[in-house]
């Protein structure tokens, strides 16, 4: 086989910084596979799950910053790797995805392993490619070069986002015995001037005259990645920012992270005349709520790039620059007239909640799910990476909040189960932090395929609640009206996590009260002379989760 095209391919994805690739088995990508685990500067792992290896490929580019390759066979394999590249897209997070085919003209004549698989992720990628597959041809090889490049450049441009390639290959696929490819031939890497837009003096003086007559500014932040330089902007303003829970601004003087449970009941003097608003995905619903019920005079919403978009549905100016610059130069302003008393007053709501929290957990006797993550939260160290699973892991922790020095990350560009632990691991497997995941039942099993490899980090610790089944249907509102809720919503299971800890030799305990958990808690955190990953499963009953979060809500409400 003529290997022209894909050592050129190989050496663009190096040219413009690619080392990392995550590799899932099979014989029509042995071209790509042979190719990439060829060349010296790339870092490869071989995954034989489909979706865990695209998931762990998210979490290695959620650390690295670095577009990650990802490579498959054709067929269904390749639709395997779907649920993480739209959480890639959402999330705006740097995916190679290269997907090996079957020649055009081979696809549905009955053919084994063949499906229509050119933009197979439709819109929830940034772009789709067709690799030539005649490297013979000298206008072959330029267009193969060409859609790399392209490939490199559209992933890390604004939104940053997943980029598809699909390559057909003919047999046959591999090289004859003993040949060594040769990477040292010339390539064009064609690279981009990125320049960095901020605001003239005259939209500044623009913008001012609505800050001047603006008492009540409220700053919102949504999902972002910690930048401690970021964080120093936010805390220098005199506004209140509600800090969602994956914001990472949560040790700023100002943030305001109780606002799940301050916003539970009607606030009138916290309604805001202006917002200006940054980051990506906000989870609160109390706040979504609040904004949409109260819209402000005006609504700023920082972004870089095209598209509208408004989740609480008030904006009425788009700003079109980094979130960082805006800030940085919001913080020259003259803030002189602006009173605090509105950042008092939503310091004063939230020490009210505190208040209500600890009046919530005074009776030591009590253990269910919330108590647990309320201890979790007391016990988990500064500077640790948390991965918060979806359903009603991050929910809990959102409620509860912290103002430790934590990064905390989670799926939440789609808010899917099925990938939580496998980018926790791909993740860890770059960060030298311990990094700790908390997930559910029901989405530790899901992606039990996680472990099954050779790359399970000695810095993973797993945090597992069970309530043997889908307990957020027994605590949102809805599914409790459907007579026979238990079977179709939360569809109860007996399984733990000790047979799938004894198979891939993982440390592992259980704990099903609140004593043994707090000794557990404090043997899970300590330091241990041997690292190695750490399994903790905590055993709840859905019923007394049920009834603790329905009194959780009514001492809000002040019922």
């Amino acid at each position: 086989m003529n290997y022209a095209h894909i050592i050129d391919l190989v050496n663009v994805f190096v040219g413009h910084g690619g080392e990392h690739v995550i590799i899932s088995p099979g014989s029509r990508s042995a071209p790509l596979t042979i190719a990439f685990t060829s060349h010296s500067e790339i870092k490869y792992r071989m995954i034989p799950d489909e979706r865990s290896a695209a998931y762990i490929a998210l979490g290695i580019a959620k650390k690295t910053k670095k577009p990650v390759g990802l490579i498959c066979t054709s067929g269904t394999a390749a639709m395997n790797f779907a649920p993480a590249v739209a959480e890639a897209y959402f999330q705006k997070v740097p995916l190679i995805v290269l997907t090996a085919d079957r020649p055009a003209e081979w696809i549905g004549q009955q053919n084994g392993q063949a499906i229509y698989q050119n933009e197979l992720y439709g819109k929830n990628c940034k772009a789709s490619f067709v690799f030539p597959t005649n490297p013979e041809h000298t206008n072959e090889l330029w267009h193969g070069n060409r859609i790399i490049n392209e490939a490199m450049l559209k992933a890390v441009s604004y939104p940053i986002g997943p980029v598809h390639i699909n390559v057909p290959f003919r047999e046959p696929f591999y090289p004859e015995a003993n040949t060594e490819l040769n990477f040292d031939v010339p390539t064009k890497v064609v690279k981009e001037l990125k320049i960095r837009g901020t605001l003239t003096l005259r939209e500044w003086n623009t913008l001012g005259k609505t800050i001047t007559k603006s008492p009540k500014i409220l700053l919102i932040a949504g999902m972002l990645e910690p930048d401690w330089q970021f964080i120093q902007q936010v805390a220098n303003l005199p506004f209140p920012i509600l800090a969602d829970v994956t914001s990472n601004l949560q040790t700023c003087s100002n943030a305001i992270t109780k606002h799940d449970s301050i916003l539970l009941k009607e606030h009138s003097e916290l309604v805001p005349d202006l917002v200006i608003s940054f980051g990506d995905m906000i989870l609160s619903k109390p706040l979504k709520k609040f904004i949409r019920a109260n819209p402000p005079k005006e609504h700023w919403h920082v972004q870089e790039g095209d598209g509208i978009v408004d989740a609480l549905q008030s904006v009425t100016k788009f700003i079109r620059t980094k979130a960082q610059d805006f800030l940085r130069d919001l913080n020259e302003y003259d803030f002189s007239i602006h009173e605090k008393t509105y950042l008092d007053s939503w310091k004063a709501a939230q020490n009210k909640v505190n208040e209500k929290l600890d009046t919530l957990f005074a009776d030591k006797t009590q253990f269910n799910e919330f108590v647990a993550v309320q201890r979790i939260m007391r016990n988990i160290h500064e500077k640790c990476t948390l991965h918060l699973a979806n359903s009603m892991t991050v929910r809990y922790v959102s409620t509860l909040s912290t103002t430790k020095d934590l990064c905390i990350l989670s799926n939440r560009g789609t808010s899917g189960i099925d990938g939580c632990t496998s980018t926790a691991i791909g993740y860890a497997l770059y960060d030298h932090k311990i990094n700790v995941l908390i997930t559910g039942d029901m989405a530790f099993l899901y992606d039990r395929n996680a472990f099954w490899n050779n790359y399970v980090p000695e810095n993973l610790r797993i945090i597992v609640l069970n309530n043997s089944g889908g307990g957020i249907f027994k605590l949102i509102e809805g599914p409790n009206n459907v007579k026979n809720a238990d079977e179709i919503f939360v569809t109860p299971q007996i399984s733990t996590g000790e047979h799938l800890a004894k198979e891939f030799e993982i440390d592992y305990e259980m704990v099903d009260n609140l004593e043994d958990l707090n000794v557990a808690l404090k043997k899970f955190f300590g330091v241990s002379r041997n690292p190695e990953p750490k399994i903790l499963e905590i055993k709840t009953d859905i019923n007394k989760n049920t009834e603790f979060y329905s009194q959780y809500k009514k001492i809000m409400k002040d019922e």
